[in-house]
């Protein structure tokens, strides 16, 4: 079994707040052109020479999205 050791965690409500932290400046809109999930997704993977996971929490009144660094 391998075990996959998180180097980074950080959790954001949605697209605009993950622009926010990771100070993106976009024209995109969730809902407009795609999901936050979605759009999350596109703007990790412009990040060279780092792994995330993106995971969707449901805290049953809300959710956020929980992204880790490998």
């Amino acid at each position: 079994m391998s075990v996959i050791k998180v180097i980074k965690q950080i959790e954001v409500d949605d697209f605009r707040n993950f622009c926010d932290v990771f100070n993106i400046k976009t024209t995109m809109i969730a809902g407009d052109n795609g999901s936050d999930e979605e759009l999350i997704i596109e703007e990790l993977d412009k990040i060279t020479n780092q792994k995330w996971v993106v995971n969707f929490i449901n805290n049953n009144s809300d959710g956020y999205f929980r992204l880790q660094m490998m």
